[in-house]
């Protein structure tokens, strides 16, 4: 199985949220049949993707507020992690961009 890079050429976590973002379509427009259509298909995948989700979400697209995702996105690396963190970032000045609780 290819990984989401390979895939689709993303080379980075920007890369992939530029590629999720979209257009809103309204009931007005005249693409939304198609696009309901897509979508009512992805929500009927879903259950079906599970296996191959990330247990905690992708790490990137966590926030300050996501704590208890903090250790599933990061696995077994979770604590060792965190224990650097400490230690190169006692103020937490990186919390923005790597949301790992001290």
């Amino acid at each position: 199985m290819k990984s989401i890079s390979e895939e689709y050429g993303l080379a980075t976590a920007q890369d992939l949220r530029a590629r999720m973002q979209g257009k809103v379509v309204s009931a007005e427009d005249a693409a939304y049949s198609d696009v309901r259509s897509i979508w009512n298909g992805a929500v009927t995948r879903q259950p079906a993707l599970a296996p191959f989700a990330l247990p905690g979400g992708y790490a990137n697209f966590l926030t300050a507020d996501d704590h208890g995702q903090v250790g599933s996105a990061y696995g077994s690396n979770s604590r060792r992690l965190r224990e650097v963190k400490r230690q190169f970032d006692p103020d937490d000045v990186f919390s923005l961009a790597i949301p790992l609780p001290l």
